[in-house]
This record gives C-alpha cells, structure tokens and sequence, in this order.
C-alpha cells in the first residue's frame, strides 16, 4: 500500500516533466531552424573577407543561435537602406542598433546589449591632445545612417563642425590619410582596430570617448520573432557568465 501511494504522488511531478518536455519541444519546434541576419561592415564587430562575413557580432549571434539550434546565416547592407527595409519587414533580423522609442516601434530589442559602443573622433596622431571644445570649421566623417552623440551634435548645430557622410569608416581614414577630413567619428575599438591593421601609428583619438551606448541584437516587430528574444538573452547572459563572450572579443580586439 505504501508503495502503491509513492507511485501515485509521484505521478503528477511526471506529468509535469512531462508537459514541460513537450512544452519545450513544442517552442522549439515553432522558432526558426535558419535566418539570415544583416549588418553593415564595421570592423571588428562585421568584417567583410571577400564575401566572408565574420567579426565580434557576427560570431556572438552565430554561437548564441548554435545554441539554440538556430542556423544564423550574415549578409549585408549599407545601414540608411538597412533600417528601411527592416522597419518594412522586409529584413528579419540585424546586428546591432542603438535603442531608441522610435525604434521600439519597429524593433524587438534583446535586453541584453552585443556590446556598448563607445565614440571616438579620430585624428592624426600628432593632434591627439587636441580639446574638442575647441575645434572649429572641422570636416568630420560619420557613416551614413549612424547615430551620434548630443555632443557632436551640438557642436555640429553651433557649425564648430559639419558631418561628412561616409560608406565605412574605413573609406573615412583613407580620406583623413589624403587630408580630406579632418577626422572620423567612430567607436573606439572600430577605430583601433583600422588603425592598427591599415595605418599603424598614424591616426589616435581625442581623449576622453563620447558617452558609451549600447547596441542590441534586433528582430523586426513580428509576432514570431517576440519569443525569440528573451531565448537570445538567456544565451547571450550564459556566454558572458562562461567566458565564450569574452573569448570572442578578445580574438578579434587583442
């Protein structure tokens, strides 16, 4: 009799396995087994290799889907036509965008962060100690579609400066290497890298960095992809606590 109670108060934490098993498999089953995602080039978080696309984005979000079971595949897109087009649906999903309210409208963000962009100006590195409240009648190269910062801005509406639309920052040092420009608005490991791998020791940023702000996986605002997202935050939390995310940063950065 004993035993015959046992086995009856065991059967609903079976049932309950079981459910959640199948609950499980179900979700699974109904997310995506392959997307393709999209970015623009933006050294080292989206490198472009001749058509292999890899870098600190790229390689997180192939991971995190890997993990998920999710085959994640990268092409790309100059930015301004990218937001377009996923604002329209027409693209699924995209690495990485700054939050905004704007945004939110037609975005899912994860919560959490592929990393936090933090902005330099670049310049010649004999002008490095330059103090950027000071500044006047610069040239400065931005790419196109890219948020700024309050102070750039304000200094762009006090014409101390006037932005000069770029296809990559990489394009924006080949014309601060000709003097084209005066300098190029970029994030500090975007910028440290070119430098390093295509004009070591010529260019430096002024110091400090702008504001830091974080930029976040997205999916465009469709009711399939809204389960998505807290799955990658799981992931993307998990590979910071086990060190696969730092690893990944520090291949690229180091």
């Amino acid at each position: 009799m004993t035993k015959m109670k046992a086995l009856q108060s065991s059967i609903p934490a079976a049932l309950a396995l079981i459910a959640g098993l199948l609950l499980s498999a179900s979700a699974y089953a109904s997310q995506p087994k392959k997307l393709t995602c999209y970015s623009t080039a933006f050294e080292p978080y989206v490198i472009d290799n001749n058509g292999k696309i890899s870098g600190i984005d790229v390689d997180i979000i192939q991971m995190a889907g890997a993990d998920l079971g999710i085959d994640i595949e990268f092409d790309l897109m100059p930015w301004a036509r990218l937001e377009i087009q996923l604002k329209a649906g027409r693209v699924d999903c995209v690495a990485a965008y700054f939050r905004t309210p704007e945004r939110d409208s037609y975005m899912h963000f994860t919560g959490i962060p592929l990393h936090v962009t933090s902005y330099s100006l670049f310049v010649n590195a004999n002008k490095a100690d330059t103090d950027f409240s000071t500044i006047q009648d610069w040239q400065v190269g931005i790419n196109r579609g890219f948020k700024t910062t309050i102070e750039f801005e304000r200094a762009e509406a006090q014409n101390r400066l006037s932005s000069v639309e770029l296809n990559s920052s990489k394009q924006g040092f080949d014309m601060l290497s000709l003097k084209r420009l005066d300098a190029v608005l970029t994030d500090i490991h975007v910028g440290q890298y070119l430098v390093k791998n295509h004009f070591p020791g010529q260019f430096a940023p002024i110091k400090p960095s702008f504001r830091s702000t974080p930029a976040y996986f997205v999916f465009a605002k469709k009711e399939k992809f809204k389960a998505l997202v807290p799955k990658f935050d799981g992931v993307l939390m998990q590979m910071m606590i086990d060190g696969r995310y730092k690893a990944v940063f520090d291949r690229y950065t180091k």
